[in-house]
């Protein structure tokens, strides 16, 4: 019963999250709509990543947990930017600093589990898991560190842009790589499943970035 009422719930959570990352991608950016959907699309990978942590408890898939703690991670951490553009305040510092601390720890679970099997004990190579935990622990060891200095809110607020851009584009990535990884898997070339999110969407977040980039400079040059 619980197995089918998670497995349900992060299905609902990740087709949700799919959908709306894909109307966020093509759609007009920065205006109420977006935001409006970015709040509906973080709320969707909580709810598969809470999903994902019921289902790895009662022994379904380890894999799907993982997976989705590191596309959570980029999509809140991501999400969060556009608040640090403007402000910060200390209760948001120190939650962001838990759920970086947090991510950090399940990181290094991450690359731990791609190299051993616990239940068998015996030494195993998942690329998978190795690759996305290692992008996870660099991501939140970076949060973390900048989140603990004096000068977080300039710091932040400099970067927000290219970080908010890059880090939800990936959580959407990744998510889409897992999808296509757990549905598609032998329907497929390899090849294409694994690097054909990435191949597809980077070029359009960099393009993205460069003429908002842009726009902010020549903003700023006429006042």
């Amino acid at each position: 019963m619980v197995k089918d009422i998670a497995l349900a719930l992060h299905i609902l959570g990740g087709m949700s999250g799919l959908m709306l990352g894909t109307l966020m991608l093509i759609l007009k950016k920065g205006d109420e709509r977006h935001r409006i959907m970015g709040r509906i699309y973080v709320a969707s990978m909580a709810l598969a990543t809470l999903s994902g942590v019921a289902l790895a408890f009662v022994g379904e898939s380890q894999f799907l947990f993982l997976i989705g703690v590191f596309s959570f991670y980029l999509c809140y951490s991501g999400w969060r930017m556009a608040y640090h553009k403007s402000r910060i305040s200390p209760a948001g510092r120190k939650i962001d600093l838990l759920v970086a601390s947090i991510t950090l720890l399940l990181s290094a679970f991450m690359i731990i589990t791609g190299l051993f099997d616990v239940e068998q004990s015996k030494w195993i190579i998942n690329p998978v898991l190795i690759v996305f935990g290692i992008a996870s622990l660099t991501f939140s060891v970076n949060d973390f560190r900048i989140l603990i200095r004096p000068n977080a809110p300039q710091l932040l607020k400099k970067q927000w842009l290219n970080t908010h851009v890059g880090r939800m584009g990936g959580s959407y990535i990744s998510a889409l790589t897992a999808f296509l990884v757990v549905n598609l898997s032998g329907m497929l070339p390899p090849l294409l499943i694994w690097l054909g999110p990435s191949f597809i969407v980077a070029p359009l977040l960099s393009v993205w970035i460069r003429k908002q980039s842009k726009w902010s400079a020549s903003s700023a040059g006429k006042v």
